[in-house]
């Protein structure tokens, strides 16, 4: 894909199967920043597969959960923007979003690093499950790298500057999402 210098790619994720591309582009011009645009870029073709305008979107990064983006924005994540059964998460509290993210291997949950925290969604809603995960991290620092043990019984983040690995206890549970936070 060509970049063009005054809406710049941004960040960049592979689709599950590898053989596409989700990018997301904001205008340098600060007056039009929260007006993204997401681009699946296919590799074979070398062709633009699909564009999605995502208006009033401040665009941090995007990651992809299967063939579906997930958008990190300043102020909330959005699955599958601009279609019609986007979600969006609720305003998270606490520090910088970044485009920290690890999903369990049943694609269940995602983890998101929001500064010192890691707040864990359920993947369909986009709702947290549980509260943010407390980092006990200095003022400056942020996590870098998330994942999930093998049996997703455990997250693992490694913090930037202080080089910490954190392990937080996530215990499996075959109960649905809904069951877990009516609980």
């Amino acid at each position: 894909h060509r970049n063009i210098p005054s809406r710049p790619v941004l960040w960049a994720s592979f689709t599950g199967d590898c053989q596409t591309v989700w990018m997301v582009t904001r205008d340098i011009d600060l007056a039009r920043g929260d007006d993204s645009e997401l681009l699946r870029w296919n590799l074979t073709s070398k062709t633009i597969a699909e564009k999605r305008k995502v208006p009033g979107v401040w665009p941090i990064g995007v990651t992809a959960i299967d063939d579906v983006p997930l958008l990190a924005a300043r102020d909330r994540l959005l699955l599958d923007p601009g279609a019609s059964d986007e979600r969006t998460s609720p305003r998270p509290h606490g520090g910088e979003p970044n485009t920290t993210f690890a999903f369990s291997h049943d694609h269940r949950l995602v983890a998101h690093a929001h500064g010192r925290y890691v707040q864990i969604y359920d993947v369909k809603t986009l709702e947290p499950v549980g509260p943010p995960l407390a980092t006990n991290m200095r003022g400056l620092d942020e996590i870098w790298s998330l994942a999930f043990s093998p049996d997703d019984s455990q997250l693992i983040g490694n913090a930037a500057s202080s080089r910490n690995w954190l392990v937080w206890r996530v215990g499996a549970d075959e109960r649905s999402a809904a069951e877990i936070r009516n609980d």
